[in-house]
């Protein structure tokens, strides 16, 4: 459920947010869902390898950067 080396699993390429795609993560944007200032908090996802819910802010081995 935490960062490692500044990498996130809403950064990666198997992250999918919450009604969103796959690769979906916000890159850069930071604990805040649909633009700064909008007072969302960004919630949960699912991902392509592991099972379960998602918190954006997790990290785990199968990290991938997501590339565009």
């Amino acid at each position: 459920d935490t960062p490692k080396d500044g990498h996130m699993c809403s950064q990666c390429q198997f992250y999918i947010a919450a009604g969103g795609q796959p690769g979906a993560g916000q890159p850069g944007a930071g604990m805040m869902g649909g633009g700064m200032g909008s007072g969302k908090m960004m919630s949960g996802g699912t991902c392509k390898v592991v099972q379960g819910a998602i918190s954006p802010m997790g990290w785990c081995q199968f990290f991938a950067p997501h590339t565009g």
